[in-house]
């Protein structure tokens, strides 16, 4: 049975945000935010809270791997290519107006359908 959390006139905003994608396996998440977090402050970034992250796809790669993006907010503006690691993007996230929000969990094709 699907849970379905909605979420009404919510707001997103981070600014300076460097992000990478990782293949890990299990339970690597931690090595990943380590690394993250070790390769920026090396170019020069400050950390500003802590790193997240998304999973682009769901499940197992053909590999064994999963693929996640690693998000990390710092506190400078873009340093330049050149000082972070190749594959790193740097982005901010504006204020979305009235947007809305819903969390399904749930295995099946029919509980992503309810949430939507």
């Amino acid at each position: 049975m699907a849970e379905i959390t909605y979420g009404m006139n919510q707001s997103l905003m981070m600014s300076n945000v460097l992000s990478v994608n990782y293949n890990i396996v299990g339970d690597e998440i931690a090595v990943a935010f380590q690394d993250m977090i070790q390769t920026a402050v090396a170019a020069g970034y400050t950390p500003k809270s802590n790193p997240f992250y998304s999973c682009p796809h769901i499940g197992e790669l053909e590999d064994g791997t999963y693929n996640i993006t690693v998000y990390l907010p710092v506190h400078e503006d873009y340093l330049g290519k050149e000082e972070i690691m190749e594959g790193t993007a740097y982005n901010s996230y504006f204020l979305v107006p009235r947007m809305a929000g819903v969390r399904v969990t749930g295995e099946e094709a029919v509980d992503f359908d309810k949430g939507i």
